[in-house]
């Protein structure tokens, strides 16, 4: 049985049409059901909290010095894993939306390697596992895709003998493009796109000015992403490959280690730890004091995360701190 709706009758306003006031009148229902649905799940939401299960995930733990702070699981671990919702490419926290994406790493001329999702595993991690004691260790993921997403992907791995034939994809374009009468400032850029790829040369590597970066946007080429070029022989090691991959397509990680969990998350180069944060959860972003942050280099000197604390490496750093490669963190946040 439907839920019956209150219907609030508000008068016409006498200007409108005969089309307008069937209009205005559809508006004025929608404006009902949507009042509706918000009183209805307004009182669910708050019988969801009185009962303790709001969202089915129990509240932070509330830092035991008393400043406010919430910590995660362990020493550096901050907060629980997020999980991928199936019907798009964002990463979701079961509480909380995250604000972390797959890379996407497009496979072109590559059939040995499987699509789908691939651990980056990292030798750095490894290490920081056997010195940090953890219950499960995490690598970070990538999103490996088929060569007919090569213009949605964020990079693209291909062999030395394809590299060609990918760029002859850009090449046949401009020559499309060319034939089509373009204006003149867009035929200037494409010529010299031409002559550049003619070099085998990626769009991505070409510098371009303001104005040719505005006009290389506005067309879909291949080539206009980090290309990752394999050699024969690397091609026997993939997993090797796809770190290389991640890593010179602009990706880095950090890592949060002790506790329940060693883990890399990954994220682009230029990230903020405000940024990083939100990553984990957009909870940790939201109450953000500071990142409490020892380098790797420093870690495997010291020999493990206590040893670096002593010898005074950990330092706390501001929101707009820059991530660096393989940073070990741990993000101080409010409730």
């Amino acid at each position: 049985m439907g839920h019956s709706r209150t219907q609030v009758h508000q008068p016409v306003p006498e200007f409108l049409s005969r089309t307008g006031a069937e209009v205005w009148r559809h508006a004025v229902r929608r404006g009902q059901i949507c009042r509706e649905h918000r009183r209805r799940r307004t009182k669910g939401h708050r019988r969801a909290r009185r009962s303790g299960h709001h969202h089915g995930v129990d509240g932070p733990r509330a830092d035991a010095s008393g400043s406010g702070a919430r910590v995660g699981a362990g020493r550096f671990a901050c907060g629980q894993p997020p999980v991928r919702r199936p019907d798009d490419s964002l990463c979701f926290h079961p509480a909380a939306q995250s604000s972390f994406n797959f890379m996407k790493l497009c496979l072109f001329g590559l059939t040995d390697i499987p699509v789908g999702k691939h651990n980056l595993k990292d030798p750095r991690l490894d290490e920081a596992d056997r010195l940090v004691e953890a219950k499960k260790k995490t690598y970070a993921q990538i999103d490996v895709v088929g060569q007919d997403e090569t213009l949605t992907s964020d990079a693209i791995l291909v062999p030395r003998d394809g590299l060609l034939e990918l760029i002859f994809l850009d090449l046949e374009f401009i020559e499309t493009r060319l034939g089509r009468g373009p204006t003149d400032a867009e035929k200037a850029v494409l010529e010299k796109l031409k002559a550049q790829l003619e070099l085998e040369k990626t769009v991505f590597q070409m510098q371009l000015g303001p104005e040719e970066l505005q006009a290389v946007a506005a067309h879909q080429f291949h080539t206009n992403k980090p290309v990752v070029v394999a050699e024969k022989e690397e091609l026997q090691d993939p997993d090797a490959l796809m770190v290389r991959a991640f890593g010179e397509s602009g990706y880095i990680s950090f890592f949060t280690v002790g506790g329940k969990e060693n883990r890399a998350w990954p994220v682009r180069q230029g990230t903020t730890a405000w940024e990083a944060a939100g990553t984990i959860h957009t909870d940790i972003q939201k109450g953000f004091i500071r990142a409490e942050i020892i380098s790797y280099a420093d870690f495997i000197a010291a020999g493990g995360e206590t040893q670096a604390k002593r010898a005074g490496k950990q330092r706390l750093e501001l929101k707009t701190y820059v991530m660096q490669d393989c940073d070990l963190t741990n993000f101080r946040f409010n409730k």
